[in-house]
């Protein structure tokens, strides 16, 4: 009953849900990634650190996951347990050490992706805080309040509104994906772009500081229960 209670009210909202991943169609990235006591949902942006101890969590038979760094990237063929890598069940634990210069500063998410052969597969995202990005912004995303210390991400369903707050007159770059609006160079209001966009402020005067936002819009929800 719960599950087809779960198809109706997403159904509701305008997303469309599928059983098997659709190589086409950008999904929701909804892997469960813990770090420092906390956890979230599919995206999550972490405070700077030397090294990352990391877990995700899938709700699918596991036989495949990935991750990706703006240098590097290992499957599951590498990833035996041991080092800095260890497997239980459906969970993934990894030591993640950016590499200075490299991953470490700059702008280098990791990507990660977990694979089963019946295709119903999960993915997530996270960035990090930086020495660079400072500026504090309030993220209104598909509901949710947050205030980011000069990094933000914000996902919810491609064509829903989102807003970015900051406490000061800001400048935005120019970017490839949609401009978002503004009438006072503080509040932010756009439009979610599909798939991953990126959005860099900066603020007028006093310290010029920096805030980066990422967005992150999917088209559709993978069910990974069986009806």
């Amino acid at each position: 009953m719960l599950k087809y209670i779960l198809l109706i009210v997403i159904s509701m909202l305008g997303c469309d849900v599928q059983h098997a991943a659709n190589p086409d169609i950008y999904y929701k990235r909804d892997a469960l990634i813990k770090y420092g006591g906390r956890e979230y949902i599919g995206v999550a942006v972490l405070p700077k650190a030397a090294k990352y101890d990391l877990e995700f969590k899938f709700n699918s038979d596991l036989t495949m996951f990935t991750l990706r760094t703006c240098h590097r990237e290992f499957t599951q063929d590498e990833f035996r347990s041991g080092g800095w890598f260890s497997r239980k069940e459906n969970s993934i634990s990894i030591a993640y050490e950016p590499q200075a210069g490299i991953e470490s500063p700059g702008y280098c998410p990791v990507e990660i992706g977990g694979f089963d052969v019946k295709g119903r597969h999960a993915w997530g995202f996270i960035d990090f805080e930086s020495d660079t990005e400072k500026l504090s912004a309030l993220v209104k995303c598909n509901g949710n309040r947050r205030v980011f210390n000069g990094v933000s991400v914000c996902q919810s369903l491609q064509g829903l509104l989102t807003s970015i707050v900051f406490p000061v007159k800001t400048i935005a770059a120019e970017s490839d994906c949609f401009a978002p609006e503004t009438k006072d160079n503080m509040t932010y209001t756009l439009q979610m772009p599909s798939k991953r966009c990126i959005y860099l402020f900066r603020e007028q005067e006093g310290e010029q500081r920096f805030h980066r936002f990422t967005t992150i819009g999917y088209e559709s929800i993978l069910l990974r229960s069986t009806l």
